[in-house]
């Protein structure tokens, strides 16, 4: 398989149904050179005997490298019964060194009781602290989370150290939520730092921290991808971009055919918009 060009990034969630040894075959076999990490996985690799370390050697020997950590909660105050909550930044810094990523990507709950200028707070010294690292500390907005559009997101990392922080942008948030592309194509040049790209059906399925996890391909919902791809693409926000299609039908399939149906759908839409394919 050729190399797909070095901006691409395969997203973690798309493959979540497989072992992680299985993942990077498949990024390796579609021609990737970076994926995302959740920290579950990581942590399971580490219960079954395989140190991050090892795991990066691992991705390394099929020409990945484990680029961007996901998702942290920790920074926040956080339900101790929601399963991310075991993950302490202390983990993430320990998990971060190990794999040598270069961002991590922070989400903020939902119901905190926090303003907005509270968490910008909090997520300037969550930033300050990871670039102690050499990473971006990027946040990624969701409607059903604390930071629930780009405007909000931006309004975060006007608040931090410059070059400290950036935004990942998911095709799935946004069109679920404001959709509002004058508001994108007006956030400027330099916010967006990753993209993650995926479809759904133009009815919720139940909520939307459910409907989440049905995603469909690029090309297969109601998203206007084209429009919004349109618009990163003017922005300059297509740098490091990849499919996240986090969906059980993945689990029908082996771990490579799902990966190339979610970067052939993708990378066809990167194509009309313009974006340099494999």
């Amino acid at each position: 398989m050729n190399r797909l060009p070095p901006g691409r990034i395969l997203w973690g969630g798309t493959l979540a149904p497989f072992p992680v040894a299985e993942q990077l075959v498949a990024a390796e076999h579609l021609g990737y050179h970076a994926m995302s990490i959740s920290l579950d996985t990581v942590a399971a690799a580490e219960e079954s005997g395989m140190p991050a370390a090892e795991l990066a050697r691992r991705a390394a020997g099929h020409g990945v490298r484990l680029a961007v950590l996901e998702p942290v909660v920790t920074w926040l105050p956080v339900d101790p019964r929601w399963a991310m909550a075991r993950h302490d930044l202390d983990r993430v810094e320990r998990y971060g060194e190990a794999l040598g990523v270069s961002a991590v990507c922070v989400l903020a709950g939902s119901g905190l009781g926090l303003s907005i200028d509270e968490i910008a707070d909090r997520y300037a010294a969550l930033c300050r602290r990871f670039a102690a690292h050499g990473w971006r500390t990027c946040i990624e907005f969701a409607p059903m989370s604390g930071i629930r559009d780009l405007p909000e997101a931006r309004r975060l990392t006007t608040r931090a150290d410059p070059g400290t922080a950036g935004v990942i942008f998911d095709t799935w948030h946004f069109c679920r939520g404001a959709a509002d592309l004058a508001d994108l194509a007006a956030s400027g040049a330099g916010l967006i730092d990753y993209v993650q790209v995926s479809d759904a059906a133009r009815a919720v399925s139940g909520s939307l921290g459910r409907d989440t996890y049905h995603r469909l391909l690029p090309g297969e919902g109601s998203f206007d991808l084209a429009g919004v791809l349109g618009v990163l693409r003017g922005l300059g926000a297509l740098g490091a971009v990849g499919p996240e299609v986090i969906t059980p039908a993945f689990a029908e399939l082996t771990c490579v055919e799902a990966a190339r149906r979610a970067t052939e759908a993708t990378e066809r839409h990167l194509a009309a918009a313009e974006v340099v394919a494999w």
